[in-house]
């Protein structure tokens, strides 16, 4: 019935060792991959209300400037609304808005590809970690692109 003394049955299937670095480079990649998705969707979304603010303000200055009635508008305002323009559009191109929030869609689409193929077990862990390094670098980090003219 029971034989203490026996030796337990071979494996059919060779155990697959994961040592504890890789699950937390894993777990370290899975969070990046979140942290990256929101992060583009943020700075797309902050690119646009600036954006959207510019434009607005652009327009209601030229419409006031514009216009040879010049009751339509309040004096007062025109000043805050030439200021909000302006570091509207001085926010966007100096830090370069628009291709800092492709880049970190483009670094994340990267990461989640190359990702999903090691979860699928068509590339490595030191590939994988490659394609993280190029996707890091892809993000760059922040462009300050301010000249006085």
């Amino acid at each position: 019935m029971f034989n203490f003394l026996s030796r337990p049955p071979k494996p059919t299937t060779i155990p697959v060792v994961r040592s504890d670095n890789i699950i937390e480079i894993e777990l370290d990649i899975a969070e990046s991959l979140g942290n990256w998705h929101r992060w583009a969707g943020q700075l797309h979304a902050l690119y646009i209300v600036i954006g959207v603010i510019a434009i607005l303000s652009s327009v209601f200055v030229t419409t006031f400037i514009s216009t040879k009635d010049n009751q339509l508008f309040d004096t007062k305002y025109l000043p805050y609304v030439s200021f909000t323009s302006t570091v509207s559009i001085t926010l966007i191109t100096a830090f370069n808005l628009g291709p800092k929030a492709n880049n970190w869609r483009k670094a994340w689409r990267m990461l989640h590809y190359h990702y999903s193929l090691y979860k699928a077990g068509t590339i490595t862990m030191p590939e994988l970690l490659k394609k993280r390094y190029e996707a890091d670098e892809l993000i760059g980090g922040v462009d300050f692109q301010y000249s006085a003219k």
